[in-house]
């Protein structure tokens, strides 16, 4: 009886610790392969969501579109997280007015940012994309009447496609140290006071740069001969 009643105690210890064993598995197993919370992007609308433009910006995260919608918008937006932003009734109706003074958009988020179909104007520098922020994408937007139209400063590979610039002081700029802060995705469907960007040699707007290839621009002091 007493050898029955050791094996039986061994065999109940090993059955508990098995139980244990197998338990911790289980648990392992839900911990780690439990779903996770995916965040889907918002759209936000202005005036709909919030009257500003900068209040949906402060209330967005990164990846978030807002479509902004027709109106005269007094404001000066500092773009500081990668989001979307969509003039849905385009330049012609959607404008930011910078009143004659500051940057009117100034996009500093380090993640692309996407910009398209406004109207931007009557500022210091009318839209100034600087770093950390790069690869942003810039559409179909009338940049005027601004001591600088667009200002990129310390920031590389952005793509331009289909703005206007007019009437500013200097329309166009880029800024930089290294050869990298000139490498910028900028074709001629860009234009500059009716002409494409790539061309244009008038007085002040574009007279420092000279593209090189497809995409890329360098002032022309750093070219041979230059």
């Amino acid at each position: 009886m007493r050898r029955f009643s050791v094996n039986a105690r061994k065999v109940v210890l090993i059955s508990v610790s098995l139980a244990l064993f197998l338990a911790l598995i289980c648990f392992y197993r839900v911990s780690v392969m439990s779903p996770r919370t995916i965040r889907v992007p918002r759209t936000i609308r202005v005036p709909a969501d919030f009257a500003t433009i900068q209040g949906a910006i402060n209330n967005a995260s990164d990846g978030d579109t807002i479509w902004v919608y027709n109106g005269t918008y007094p404001e000066h937006l500092e773009v500081n997280k990668s989001v979307t932003l969509l003039a849905v009734d385009g330049p012609d109706k959607t404008i930011i007015e910078g009143d004659g003074n500051g940057t009117v958009v100034d996009i500093t988020a380090p993640g692309p940012v996407h910009l398209e179909g406004f109207t931007i104007q009557n500022g210091t520098i009318g839209l100034l994309i600087e770093s950390p922020s790069n690869g942003d994408y810039i559409e179909s937007n009338n940049i005027i009447n601004s001591m600088w139209g667009i200002y990129i400063n310390f920031s590389t590979e952005n793509t331009l496609r289909n703005n206007n610039m007019t009437a500013n002081g200097t329309n166009f700029m880029i800024n930089g140290d290294i050869i990298q802060d000139f490498v910028q995705d900028i074709d001629a469907s860009n234009r500059v006071n009716g002409n494409p960007i790539t061309t244009n040699d008038d007085g002040d707007d574009f007279a420092a740069y000279t593209p090189i290839r497809s995409g890329e621009i360098v002032p022309r002091s750093w070219l041979p001969g230059g």
